[in-house]
């Protein structure tokens, strides 16, 4: 078993992702497009994006990516806020209110 735990992780671009808990979070209906579960958001950031301009690029497009609430039948439903830096330095944090993203 592990002695400590960890928040948020690091791709091979240095792009940084850590997720803090937001009881208010209300995140997207499920739409017709793409949809991810909000605890599979970490690794889909880190798989998919070099740098925050690039993520907030994705998410500014109508046919992007959704970030819904985890399934009904999850034990732990999750309820987070992620913040985001780059190597650059830049940084954003994406949080879910009211069913909207805001960045």
């Amino acid at each position: 078993s592990a002695k400590y735990g960890f928040v948020g992780a690091m791709n091979e671009h240095g792009l940084v992702v850590a997720h803090h808990m937001l009881a208010l979070s209300a995140y997207e209906e499920p739409g017709e497009g793409p949809g991810i579960c909000a605890r599979d958001v970490e690794p889909w950031i880190l798989a998919t994006f070099e740098s925050v301009s690039e993520l907030v690029e994705h998410l500014q497009r109508p046919s992007r990516m959704r970030i819904v609430a985890d399934p009904p039948q999850a034990v732990d439903p999750v309820t987070f806020t992620w913040g985001v830096v780059d190597a650059s330095g830049a940084a954003v944090v994406l949080e879910f209110v009211k069913g909207g993203i805001r960045v």
